[in-house]
């Protein structure tokens, strides 16, 4: 397993949505960067700068489980989560 992050600017709706399918036959967007992660957890804390935040979200965030998000400036969020390794094609 490996610990992927992704900053995202704006409100916390635009966490939500990066995990919400846009279409009943499509998968979320979020699976892109978070293949087989199904939603996401937004945490009631913040911090003051995104390595802080990605090494607290590292041991918060359970492998195998959701995604979590945390807020690292008043209109910016971090999101972390642990995904199964890719194999890269080729």
């Amino acid at each position: 397993m490996q610990f992927v992050t992704l900053e995202i600017p704006g409100a916390d709706g635009m966490v939500r949505g990066l995990f919400m399918s846009r279409s009943l036959a499509g998968p979320a967007p979020s699976q892109a960067r978070f293949p087989g992660v199904r939603s996401v957890a937004i945490l009631p804390k913040r911090f003051d700068a995104a390595d802080t935040a990605a090494a607290w979200l590292k041991e918060t965030a359970e492998p195998g489980g959701n995604a979590v998000a945390v807020q690292i400036d008043s209109a910016r969020w971090l999101v972390g989560a642990w995904v199964a390794d890719i194999p890269k094609s080729g």
